[in-house]
């Protein structure tokens, strides 16, 4: 703009107040996360239901989830120093990992109806993704994915209470890692990363079970009966 050019300093006192900032929007909580992505699961129970092809695109969102992950997780150039950034790096992973394992599990159970899925612990060591980050976060995904095929063989005969139980109990641990993320302010980029891919595999197993909850018992996850 052309009164960019002017010294605003000659017209101090001859501009009307400027209009108050408006708040920054606040960012959304992790129940809303959990809301957000089992609606996106049911809407995708009913789209593999209508159009087989629904299968590929949802494993080609899950995919793109999983490398914008890995994308922001090996350029994090550095921690950041407030306890609010810190909770939105948090809520974000495990935003992330919820959707992708509630798309992975979606795809899995809709082609095999007959199991049902607890929800799946990562033995991997994100502590120790060492120097090469972006291979060791592509094994973590790989463990993951490899968890969650092999316990819906598992999980056959768990009932939709204790799926219900599992999801809510996991959801709790989410909330609560987001929490916590505050210790994040000092910590160093390692130390960050393998909080980030912890809460990831957290987010994976609570969609995990969502998944089930939706394709399996037929119900909506946190509405029993």
């Amino acid at each position: 703009m052309t009164s960019l050019s002017i010294n605003p300093r000659i017209y101090l006192n001859e501009q009307p107040p400027a209009p108050p900032t408006p708040p920054a929007p606040q960012p959304p909580t992790a129940d809303e996360v959990y809301q957000a992505v089992d609606a996106l699961l049911i809407a995708s129970k009913e789209a593999m239901q209508q159009d087989p092809a629904a299968r590929e695109q949802l494993k080609q969102i899950s995919s793109e989830v999983k490398a914008t992950f890995k994308a922001d997780l090996t350029g994090l150039a550095e921690v950041p120093q407030t306890a609010e950034d810190c909770r939105l790096l948090a809520l974000n992973a495990l935003a992330a990992g919820m959707l992708a394992g509630a798309l992975d599990g979606a795809v899995l159970m809709h082609a095999d109806a007959a199991s049902q899925v607890a929800a799946p612990r990562s033995q991997s060591n994100p502590e120790g993704i060492g120097e090469d980050i972006g291979k060791a976060i592509d094994r973590f995904f790989e463990e993951l994915q490899q968890k969650l095929a092999e316990a819906v063989e598992k999980m056959k005969e768990v009932g939709s209470d204790a799926l219900q139980a599992a999801s809510a109990q996991g959801k709790e641990f989410g909330s609560q890692a987001v929490d916590e993320s505050e210790r994040l302010v000092g910590a160093n980029k390692l130390q960050a990363q393998a909080y980030l891919a912890t809460v990831f595999g957290l987010g994976y197993a609570i969609g995990g079970t969502d998944a089930a909850i939706v394709m399996i018992a037929n119900q909506v996850p946190g509405q029993e009966g």
